[in-house]
């Protein structure tokens, strides 16, 4: 008994802490998230949907999916794990060594990549738009050049993890997730001053290059404030960065073993991301825009609810094993998990729920003329939301259980866990992809994530409990069964709710259906998951309703 009373005050300390630091993330990242919404739906509206959207995405891309492969992986795999030790033991020296070899390997490898990446533009945009509609010579000389002004990203999203890494090992977390914010409000900016200056209906054969520039140079500013803005809070922690290629003591071994397989775990999820433009591009003109609306949505739960977590945590789970601590870390993690696979539930219930609004907004404020004859834009985004929907469970614990196993050292188990899931999410995906219509490819794709997301987190799970051991998973298993509960019956409830106002919406009706029926999808899933948590909901809802008291006293 005594026992039992030692692990929940350990579990309840481990959680109000996360809770803390994931509540500050959160906020400032719902922001965020919110806006890069709205940047969607501002792109949307200035390019519109059809051949400049889908090149300008496919281009976009590009340096984004190399830098993961090349290095974002392993950085992300290194830099908490790697600093939050010596800082929990009070060696700064260490602490700068290490944080400097980061950055300087790291610019090291990507500067390099990125002027690769600029003379080999054109064949890289080539065989991303081979076999589709828009493999015309204009589409890929517009796409080379937007390519070569995005390649400078490279280096600048190794600078940017690299200090991001650093502040969450201090326990820094608000300036890195203000970055995305500024970001977004300077590429808004740049669609803005596109869609006033370029006509609606625009392809990419009489796009002028000064309207081109608008966006690639936008985009890429807006990588550059995103980047250097951290230095702003990296002046407060203390650290002093010097160019070095050596870590010292016994780090280079560790180093080397968490960079390959962090690398290979990230790189497998980027080439599933390669493959999917591949997939769109081969299918419609308009769908490789369309379903990048479609991710940029899923993303959303996601990042709001998933991530936050998983960051706020990540610090905790590697000072918590960096010292042995065996109880913090399981108590730690598995009110974790659970907490984000209930947040995970209202997302995926949401997107199956609001599906429809959610198109018919995008297809009231986008321009289709571009778009292929028989590809039905908001019908196709429905079905891509739809298909994408139940897959955020999985996915939704792929951040935080691939940084559980991060902390321990466990670099194997983790990207041999991932690559099982993303392996078979893309053989899923060319699987659908030949059996349904290429008017289907949206929906294709989204079928053969889902797969993949369900298989990568029951994948990570068993790896967890393998190598942490199962009290790192206390009560995990009923809260999968109760956020699937209720997301099934409240992404129904959201589903018939909105059906009272037809498949095809204005503007406003599409407003008006999502918010009943995102209010619907709220009960339900609320009333669902308070009937079957003791454990997690029951406790929230009892606090929330004592503080309620508390103010109106």
């Amino acid at each position: 008994m005594t026992r039992q009373v030692e692990v929940t005050k350990v579990s309840d300390t481990a959680g109000e802490r996360v809770g803390r630091s994931a509540a500050i993330i959160s906020g400032i990242t719902m922001l965020a998230r919110i806006v890069g919404f709205g940047r969607i739906m501002v792109l949307a509206w200035a390019v519109g949907a059809g051949s400049v959207l889908d090149v300008y995405n496919t281009a976009n891309r590009v340096p984004n999916i190399l830098y993961e492969i090349a290095a974002g992986g392993a950085l992300a795999a290194l830099v908490v794990p790697l600093l939050a030790a010596p800082l929990a033991r009070r060696e700064p020296e260490i602490v700068n060594r290490t944080a400097s070899a980061l950055l300087t390997w790291s610019l090291v490898t990507l500067v390099p990549l990125g002027i690769i990446v600029a003379l080999l533009a054109e064949p890289i945009m080539r065989l991303l738009t081979g076999g589709g509609g828009d493999a015309s010579p204009e589409a890929v000389a517009v796409g080379t050049r937007m390519i070569q002004v995005f390649a400078p990203q490279l280096p600048l999203y190794g600078i940017g993890v690299v200090l991001t890494g650093i502040l969450h090992a201090h326990r820094r977390f608000s300036w890195p997730a203000l970055a995305p914010l500024l970001s977004s409000l300077v590429v808004i900016t740049a669609y803005l001053i596109y869609g006033i200056v370029s006509p609606a209906g625009r392809g990419v054969s009489d796009l002028p290059l000064s309207q081109e520039l608008i966006l690639s140079v936008g985009t890429t500013m807006a990588t550059v404030v995103m980047t250097f803005c951290l230095l702003i809070p990296l002046r407060k922690v203390g650290i002093r960065l010097r160019p070095t290629l050596r870590f010292g003591g016994d780090l280079t071994r560790q180093v080397r073993t968490m960079a390959l397989s962090g690398g290979v775990s990230i790189a497998a999820w980027q080439a599933s991301l390669l493959l999917i433009l591949a997939l769109t591009n081969q299918g419609l003109r308009g769908t490789v825009g369309l379903f990048t609306i479609a991710l940029t949505v899923y993303m959303l739960p996601w990042g709001v609810f998933a991530m936050p977590l998983s960051l706020s945590s990540y610090p905790a789970l590697s000072e918590a094993h960096g010292v042995g601590d065996q109880t913090r870390y399981a108590s730690t993690l598995s009110v974790t998990t659970r907490r984000v696979l209930l947040l995970a539930g209202v997302g995926a219930a949401a997107l199956v729920g609001l599906a429809v609004p959610i198109a018919q907004i995008f297809g009231a404020i986008t321009d289709t003329s571009d778009v292929d004859p028989q590809l039905s834009f908001t019908g196709s985004l429905t079905a891509a939301l739809t298909a994408l929907g139940p897959g955020l469970l999985g996915f939704s614990l792929y951040p935080l259980l691939t940084r559980a196993l991060y902390a321990r050292g466990a670099m194997v188990a983790a990207a041999v866990a991932t690559t099982a899931g993303w392996a078979v999410a893309y053989g899923a995906a060319i699987v659908f992809s030949v059996m349904l219509p290429v008017a289907d490819r949206a929906l294709a794709v989204g079928i053969g994530n889902t797969i993949g997301m369900t298989v990568l987190g029951a994948a990570l799970l068993v790896t967890v409990a393998w190598r942490a051991g199962r009290d790192s998973l206390v009560g995990v298993a009923w809260a999968l069964v109760v956020s699937f509960t209720a997301a099934a019956a409240s992404g129904l409830a959201g589903r018939w709710v909105t059906s009272l106002w037809g498949t095809t919406m204005s503007l406003g009706e599409a407003v008006v259906a999502g918010v009943c029926g995102g209010t619907a999808i709220l009960a339900v899933f609320g009333v669902v998951s308070y009937v079957m948590d003791k454990r997690d909901v029951r406790p929230i809802v009892a606090a929330g309703l004592a503080r309620l008291r508390m103010m109106k006293r």
